[in-house]
C-alpha cells in the first residue's frame, strides 16, 4: 500500500460514520465551531467549540430567611468560590429532592433556622443555578422542661 492509498483509506475511515450510524444521523447533530485566523496566514483553522459544562459552586454564610411555602432560602454569603457574591444576599430556590442536614441530622426546609451557618452546594450552568445540597450548623434548640412539683414524702404511721 503506497502513501496515497494509505492517506485515502485514513480519510475515508474518518469521514464515514461509525457502524450502526448513518450519515443522516451524524449530520443531524449540530456542532458549534470557532474560526481562528493566524496573523500573516491567509488560511483559516476551524475547531469545534466544547459545550460549557455545569460547574459546582458552594456558597457559605448565614441563613437569613427561610420560606418553606415558596421553597426558597436567603443566604448572607460570606465565603465560597464565587467571590463576586461575597457580602451579598442570595435568594435560592430549593427543590424538594435536595438533601438537607442540620447539625448532621436530616431535616426538612421548614426545620432550618435563621442564623444557622450554612453551606449550599449548587450546580451552575448558563441556564440555571440548581441547589443540590444544604448543610446547616446551628444551636441545638433546648427542650422545654416542664416544671415539676415536689412530691411530699410519706409520713410514717404511728
Amino acid at each position: 500500500m503506497n502513501h496515497r492509498s494509505a492517506a485515502l483509506a485514513l480519510t475515508v475511515a474518518l469521514v464515514l460514520p461509525v457502524a450502526g450510524g448513518t450519515a443522516a444521523s451524524a449530520a443531524a447533530l449540530p456542532r458549534a465551531t470557532t474560526t481562528k485566523v493566524h496573523p500573516g496566514d491567509d488560511s483559516k483553522v476551524t475547531k469545534p467549540v466544547k459545550p460549557v459544562k455545569a460547574k459546582t459552586v458552594v456558597y457559605k454564610g448565614k441563613l437569613s430567611a427561610v420560606d418553606p411555602a415558596a421553597g426558597t432560602i436567603t443566604v448572607a454569603v460570606r465565603g465560597g468560590r464565587d467571590k463576586k457574591v461575597r457580602n451579598t444576599s442570595l435568594v435560592l430556590n430549593v427543590p424538594d429532592s435536595v438533601k438537607i442536614t442540620r447539625n448532621g441530622v436530616g431535616v426538612t426546609l421548614a426545620q432550618l433556622q435563621t442564623g444557622d451557618h450554612i453551606n449550599v452546594r449548587t450546580r451552575q450552568s448558563a441556564e440555571a443555578t440548581i441547589v443540590t445540597r444544604i448543610a446547616a450548623e446551628g444551636k441545638e434548640s433546648e427542650p422545654e422542661i416542664e416544671p415539676t412539683t415536689p412530691t411530699p414524702e410519706p409520713t410514717p404511721a404511728a
